[in-house]
């Protein structure tokens, strides 16, 4: 999760992998601040090929000062 405050027992690295039925939980708290992380997968050897395949996403963190700002913004599902 880059830009994110995460412990480190749930910051990925690339030998933190799991076996065929093996499961891992992170912890992600929302940060107090509006922000934009971005996330992906660490894979051995490829992952930059990966993220430029299209394998991340963002997270977007809204806060009252960046609402105070006026902004324009589109629809959200859930806040």
């Amino acid at each position: 999760m880059h830009g994110a405050r995460v412990a480190g027992s749930s910051d990925g690295w690339t030998e933190n992998c799991l076996q065929a039925g093996e499961t891992a939980t992170g912890r992600y708290p929302n940060q107090p601040r509006a922000t934009m992380p971005w996330y992906h997968d660490h894979a051995t050897g490829v992952t930059r090929l990966n993220v430029h395949a299209g394998l991340a996403g963002r997270w977007f963190i809204r806060d009252t000062v960046e609402d105070d700002l006026g902004l324009p913004r589109a629809p959200t599902r859930c806040r």
